[in-house]
């Protein structure tokens, strides 16, 4: 099941920064810039991490990617304001075969649409691994399993 709800956060991630046009400027991502709708999704994000809290606390800790479309809004709202102060415009997103416009900046652009996508991956694999090293952080079934130290065999 840890596939499926990767599969789930980074599905989101790509569809939000890659569908549905090669003009930056009218991809699905600058919807979020619109204040209902960035509620909207912000909404069903936090009912996916819930979802994705009551996996990991009952069924299996691995469901880690669950929290992947909260971070990517959180992390990419906070990236948009970054290059909003510095440039006066909202991020832009441009992927191999797009048309590149002429206020394009790599440096501002490029990276941060780079940490927007990669920050939510990292953030939950560091749950993930937090998760792996104590179990019983959470409660649930797990909060009585013990923690094996594989140098020590104890």
């Amino acid at each position: 099941m840890f596939i499926i709800s990767f599969f789930i956060g980074l599905g989101y991630i790509l569809f939000m920064l890659m569908a549905f046009s090669l003009d930056p400027k009218k991809k699905y991502y600058n919807r979020l810039f619109e204040r209902k709708t960035y509620i909207f999704h912000l909404a069903l994000g936090c009912m996916l991490s819930i979802l994705g809290f009551y996996r990991i606390k009952y069924i299996n800790f691995q469901e880690v990617g669950y929290f992947m479309p909260l971070l990517f809004l959180l992390f990419f709202r906070l990236f948009d304001w970054v290059v909003l102060k510095m440039q006066g415009r909202h991020i832009l997103v441009v992927t191999k075969g797009d048309r590149v416009p002429s206020d394009y900046k790599w440096w501002t652009d490029g990276l941060f649409t780079l940490l927007s996508m990669i920050t939510p991956i990292l953030v939950s694999s560091l749950i993930l691994m937090k998760l792996k090293q104590n179990p019983g952080i959470l409660g649930g079934p797990y909060k009585d399993a013990v923690k094996i130290d594989l140098i020590t065999n104890q």
